[in-house]
């Protein structure tokens, strides 16, 4: 992506020198420092001799350089790519309930399994053998693309032998969980019912550099 700054914006930045962080592209934020030379803040620039065609650019793209796009001498910027995640913490769950097998109370071992927007891959929580109320708070980062980005969350009882059970699931976005402050309770579903069984998850917006 590229950022463009006007020849007007920088002459009117305090010292004509802009230090800001931008939006460059989808999902990236680019920080610099941008400074012009040669001309007088105060100058008119409606005069004989201004020319709005020689009007100075600065382009700023992911690799921090500038493009200089007349004779104006430019400082370069010092900028560094920064790309937005989302970092989703499974954090608990309550409302699970013993089962009887073989004459005698069976607790479930629940583990979960998440998807993240069209990212393919899917990240499993670790397992809380025999609690009603697991605690996991476990953590994974995914690329922000926007708030509608759709969280699958299911819910599995692990078995010792044979397939393991699904309990249930939610879906929900990433911009419901930010507007709940960032933390938000979800009772799952199973073949179209509430289950009365619940899992609470939180979602941060994160800043992660890229070279």
């Amino acid at each position: 992506g590229t950022l463009e700054l006007s020849h007007a914006d920088l002459m009117a930045a305090p010292n004509t020198t802009i230090s800001e962080t931008r939006a460059i592209g989808e999902g990236t934020l680019l920080q610099f420092d941008a400074a012009i030379t040669g001309f007088e803040s105060n100058a008119p620039q409606n005069g004989p001799n201004f020319d709005p065609d020689k009007e100075t650019q600065i382009v700023l793209n992911t690799k921090n350089e500038t493009v200089q796009a007349s004779s104006t001498d430019v400082k370069k910027g010092k900028g560094s790519s920064q790309e937005q995640q989302v970092l989703v913490t499974i954090l608990s769950g309550n409302g699970f309930k013993a089962h009887k097998k073989f004459l005698k109370a069976d607790i479930p071992d629940i583990y979960t399994k998440v998807k993240v927007g069209s990212n393919p891959k899917i990240w499993q929580t670790s397992t809380m053998k025999n609690s009603l109320t697991p605690v996991w708070n476990e953590s994974r980062e995914f690329q922000f693309f926007n708030h509608n980005q759709v969280l699958n969350v299911e819910a599995y009882d692990a078995n010792s032998k044979g397939k393991d059970d699904l309990v249930g699931s939610f879906r929900v976005t990433v911009g419901q969980v930010l507007l709940d402050g960032g933390v938000k309770e979800m009772e799952l579903t199973l073949n179209g019912k509430m289950a009365n069984k619940f899992i609470k998850i939180q979602c941060e917006q994160v800043l992660k550099k890229t070279s």
